[in-house]
């Protein structure tokens, strides 16, 4: 099952089409990540939604790596303001992005071991 693994550690899905499928292109990075996430969420908040209800599905993002708890702080508590914007995200971004500056996103030390074999 990968559903509980899937929401608190997103991580593991950003390599699954090349450990199922033997896809070739290259793991989304982070900084796509987070302009995605920006975009959408300017979109939930043009729609009449709060930016918590967006972020609080990203607070596993970055389970296990350095600045992840500082990165979950931001999130946790910033994104609860009114009138809390997509620059929330870039800030909590930022605060990871600090640690891993010389660890490439699609790095061997960032892929997961799914240990799943297709039929």
């Amino acid at each position: 099952m990968i559903g509980r693994a899937a929401y608190h550690t997103p991580e593991i899905l950003r390599h699954v089409d090349s450990q199922i499928f033997g896809d070739s292109a290259p793991a989304i990075g982070y900084n796509a990540i987070m302009e995605h996430m920006m975009d959408y969420s300017d979109r939930h908040l043009t729609a009449g939604g709060r930016l918590h209800h967006v972020t609080r599905h990203m607070i596993g993002l970055f389970h296990g790596l350095p600045g992840a708890r500082r990165y979950r702080q931001i999130l946790s508590t910033e994104a609860i303001k009114e009138g809390a914007g997509p620059e929330v995200i870039a800030q909590a971004f930022a605060a990871v992005m600090d640690f891993q500056s010389d660890i490439e996103p699609t790095s061997p030390a960032h892929a997961p071991n799914l240990d799943f074999q297709p039929s």
